[in-house]
């Protein structure tokens, strides 16, 4: 089975969490995408959401070592292996590194990677048509955010 490194984040922005009406389907996702080559996921995240919703944003995430002997990728709040359909590569499967974040800076604005977007409250999120394991991810990543800036 192919499978793909990709990157996505968790926007929050206080109790409300960025979602796009992806053009290729399912529904509400979080922006995110590829990894190319040369790039670890902090630096494709950072350029995913830049590039489909014109934000600026700070990676939430614990750090968990130091050294000055070798560089540190934050750590994403979560990895996922999901099933992936697509019309050119036929099924594969995308190993997601998934970050929580918060917007730094900009205003969106969607490449065509989407039709529109909204900043949805997380009370609400269940109710949009999603993939099934989002509205989960979502809320466990809105806690986990809160809780590293107690």
């Amino acid at each position: 089975m192919i499978r793909h490194f990709t990157a996505s984040a968790v926007v929050l922005d206080g109790d409300r969490v960025l979602l796009l009406d992806s053009a290729k389907g399912p529904g509400w996702i979080y922006p995110g995408g590829h990894l190319e080559p040369g790039e670890d996921p902090a630096q494709a995240v950072v350029r995913e959401v830049r590039e489909e919703a014109g934000l600026e944003i700070e990676l939430l995430a614990e750090q968990r070592f130091a050294h000055p002997a070798v560089g540190v990728i934050p750590t994403p709040f979560a990895i996922l292996d999901v099933a992936v359909q697509d019309a050119r590569i036929g099924p594969h499967r995308h190993l997601d590194a998934v970050y929580a974040a918060r917007p730094r800076s900009g205003e969106v604005v969607l490449n065509a990677e989407a039709r529109g977007y909204r900043w949805v409250p997380l009370d609400d999120v269940a109710d949009l048509p999603m993939p099934e394991e989002l509205p989960d991810l979502i809320a466990a990543a809105a806690r986990y955010a809160a809780a590293l800036s107690r």
